[in-house]
């Protein structure tokens, strides 16, 4: 009876320890999902931006086609800042655009960990123009499809 009487207050002395460690476990895998949901609003908003970069940079192409060269840059920025976004940059060749967008995020558990400098989220377009005369004259490659639908 000695010895049952041991492992009950063994077992009664553990019994606290593991509600310790179940407890912290538990707080262990939360901080761990909301680092992950932070990674993912991360990649959300990126996704995002890469949206609106490219949107842009179709938008002023589009212009610059038709020789709309004055309003290019208040194009850019007015449809960046309709998508909650920042325009960081416009570059505006005669065969070349390039965009920059940037979007501010606020991450809250990265930050406790050490990653806090990710506070914005850029992205990239470029896009490259072809204009009408440029087949004519030989300046661009070019496919046609033989294919009719009759």
């Amino acid at each position: 009876m000695i010895k049952i009487r041991l492992n009950n207050r063994a077992i009664r002395n553990q019994e606290g320890s593991s509600t310790i460690f179940i407890v912290s476990l538990v707080i262990i895998f939360t901080f761990i999902l909301l680092a992950l949901f932070d990674l993912c609003r991360v990649y959300i908003v990126r996704e995002e931006t890469k949206e609106v970069s490219e949107s842009i940079a179709l938008a002023v192409s589009q212009e610059l086609l038709f020789f709309e060269h004055e309003r290019l840059y208040l194009i850019a920025k007015e449809m960046a800042k309709m998508n909650d976004c920042k325009l960081s940059g416009l570059t505006v060749g005669y065969e070349k655009v390039e965009v920059l967008v940037e979007k501010e995020i606020g991450i809250a558990i990265l930050t406790r960990i050490g990653l806090g400098n990710i506070k914005t989220v850029s992205s990239s377009s470029c896009v490259k123009i072809t204009y009408p005369w440029d087949r004519r004259l030989g300046l661009c490659d070019y496919y046609e499809f033989g294919y009719k639908p009759y």
